[in-house]
C-alpha cells in the first residue's frame, strides 16, 4: 500500500457499499460504535437511512450529540475503499480530558498493521481543525 494514496474526506454517501463492508468487520469484533461513531441509540442509521447517517455526521460539527462533543468525522479513502475512520472533537468534556483526548480512530481489519492509523493522524493534524484547537490532547 503506497500511504500517499490514502486521503481523508468528510462522511459522502457515495462510500456507503465500501462503509458497510467495514460495518460489518465492526460487528465482527464488537466495536460498532467505533466504526459509526454515533451514541448507541443511533447505531442502526447506517441500516436504516445511510443519508440520513451521514447528515448526522456532518452535522456533529456544529451539534454535539448526546453524550457527545462537538467533532469532526473523517473517512480514510484508498483504492476507493472507506479504510477507517477518524474522529476529531472539537472541544472536550471531563471524561475525555482525562482518558479519550481529542482524537479516536478506527482502521478496518484487513488495512491494519500498514500505517494507515499514524497516516490518518499526520492528515488530520494538517486540517484547520486541527490547528484551531491548538494543542492537542
Amino acid at each position: 500500500m503506497n500511504l500517499r494514496e490514502v486521503f481523508l474526506i468528510k462522511p459522502d454517501i457515495r462510500y456507503k457499499d465500501s462503509f458497510m463492508a467495514g460495518l460489518q468487520e465492526s460487528h465482527e469484533e464488537n466495536l460498532v460504535q467505533a466504526w459509526v461513531y454515533l451514541h448507541e441509540s443511533e447505531l442502526h442509521f447506517p441500516h436504516t437511512d445511510f443519508n440520513l447517517f451521514v447528515k448526522k455526521l456532518l452535522d456533529n460539527e456544529c451539534i454535539a450529540p448526546k453524550e457527545f462533543v462537538k467533532g469532526v468525522t473523517f473517512w480514510a479513502i484508498y483504492n476507493n475503499e472507506v479504510v477507517g475512520r477518524l474522529g476529531l472533537r472539537l472541544e472536550l468534556n471531563e471524561f475525555l480530558r482525562t482518558v479519550g483526548g481529542h482524537i479516536g480512530y478506527y482502521v478496518r481489519p484487513p488495512y491494519r498493521k500498514q500505517g494507515i492509523a499514524t497516516h490518518m493522524l499526520s492528515l488530520a493534524l494538517q486540517t484547520s481543525y486541527a490547528k484551531n484547537i491548538g494543542e492537542l490532547l
